[in-house]
């Protein structure tokens, strides 16, 4: 049985406490072999079901479409079979669009399932806001609302960038986002004073947003934690000095091209170590 035989059974020939012995020994073999095949076979019944919650949560992430605006280019890995993070871009009507990310608390299918309850509020609501600010305070009620019962919560960065490229935006918490301004060379954090969403509505009150204008060839960058803190053999983290450093490097680019770049630095960095981005 120890070498994984769980078909192995005692001979018996006695009838004294040796034979009980044995006997008692069987039993406990095939009732240890039963529930061996029980769970295996519930393990690929849930495996089966993460495949399929897999599918349904690629099905919600938006489609890459490259606008008169902007350039754009995503990449998404979760670390197991569905993920918690989430991010989205809304159109907003009158050449204005949102873009939204988040990153919920916890792993596997609830935090998956918490993404999909994000993107069901973001599409009826998101085009009702003109200020990223009432957004988040409107995202942090109803979740508040949502998810005590579950002891649940996620970060976010909201912004909104309007026909004449000015830009709203308001962060929950969340990893700040870099700025590279293309005249001055230079990278900024955008950040703003705000709780998790979904922990209390208490959190309302410390919302606020800002503007920033963007000037032709600016990149702005968003992510999550996965990509810092992934580590090398040395365990040594990605870190933001690393991402940072790769960005400043690549900032010439386009958005593919600069974001395939960012990612080989980081896979060179950590050999290649399979982590959640």
């Amino acid at each position: 049985i120890s070498s994984g035989d769980l078909s192995a059974r005692v001979k018996i020939k006695r009838k004294d406490e040796i034979g009980q012995l044995g006997n008692a020994f069987n039993d406990m073999a095939s009732s240890i072999q039963e529930k061996i095949v029980e769970l295996d076979t519930q393990n690929k019944k849930m495996l089966l079901e993460l495949k399929m919650a897999r599918e349904v949560q690629r099905s919600i992430y938006p489609v890459i479409r490259k606008t008169e605006k902007f350039d754009i280019a995503i990449y998404h890995r979760p670390l197991i079979e569905v993920s918690g993070d989430y991010h989205d871009i809304i159109p907003l009507g009158n050449n204005k669009y949102g873009v939204f990310i988040a990153d919920v608390s916890g792993h596997g299918v609830s935090a998956a399932l918490i993404t999909m309850l994000i993107k069901n509020f973001i599409q009826r609501s998101a085009i009702k806001y003109k200020d990223s600010k009432e957004f988040m305070v409107f995202m942090n009620t109803e979740f508040s609302n949502l998810m005590d019962e579950y002891n649940s919560f996620f970060t976010a960065f909201y912004m909104i960038i309007d026909e004449k490229n000015i830009v709203c935006f308001s962060n929950a918490s969340h990893l700040r986002p870099y700025l590279f301004k293309t005249n001055d060379n230079k990278m900024y954090e955008l950040n703003t004073n705000g709780g998790v969403i979904g922990m209390t509505e208490d959190f309302n009150k410390k919302f606020s947003s800002k503007k920033i204008a963007l000037k032709s060839n600016d990149k702005i960058i968003f992510f999550t934690d996965g990509i810092i803190e992934s580590q090398n053999k040395n365990e040594e983290m990605f870190d933001f000095k690393g991402l940072i450093k790769s960005i400043v490097k690549n900032n010439k680019y386009n958005c593919e091209i600069m974001l395939k770049n960012i990612l080989n630095d980081f896979n060179d960095f950590i050999q290649h170590a399979i982590k959640s981005c």
